[in-house]
């Protein structure tokens, strides 16, 4: 009996050894001292009092007749976005305008300067070659304004396509 006892007793020290040898981590150890106690809670609470949430940036793009500016273009945008499109490199993005004023309109197009945007034809593959406006910073994103070089009939359409 007492060699089944320490029999027993010789494999749960064994099994629990290994068990503490094991690169596995310990549920809620986040101070990584290898054991779950006060200090871990402790560690718990500076985080939550020391760490200050990341803002929510919005992006904004836009494709239109309108001259895109620091103070119009939330109101005035295609889009916005908490984040740089990936869709855009596989499947690019639709930039169709239409003149539908009664006189001669510049297509003006904006977009976050850091998503470096191309612009291509209606193959989808030829880059246009677009007149830089300017540049400004809304909210902390710098953007950068294009427009066709010349100016588009009444009625005129584009179908461009972005990638960035």
């Amino acid at each position: 009996m007492k060699t089944k006892f320490y029999l027993l007793l010789t494999m749960m020290l064994v099994s629990m050894g290994a068990f503490a040898q094991s690169n596995e981590p310990l549920e809620g150890d986040v101070n990584n001292d290898g054991k779950v106690d006060v200090a871990d809670i402790v560690k718990v609470i500076d985080i939550m009092q020391n760490s200050t949430p990341q803002p929510t940036v919005t992006y904004y793009w836009y494709a239109g007749l309108t001259l895109p500016e620091s103070t119009n273009l939330a109101d005035i945008a295609n889009e916005s976005l908490n984040a740089k499109p990936t869709t855009w490199t596989s499947n690019p993005q639709s930039l169709s305008i239409t003149n539908t004023t009664d006189a001669d309109a510049y297509f003006y197009y904006c977009f976050p300067t850091e998503w470096n945007v191309v612009v291509y034809g209606e193959d989808k593959t030829t880059e246009i070659l677009l007149y830089h406006v300017s540049t400004f910073t809304l909210n902390g994103v710098e953007y950068t304004v294009h427009r066709m070089g010349r100016l588009q009939g009444a009625g005129a359409t584009q179908n461009l396509y972005a990638k960035c």
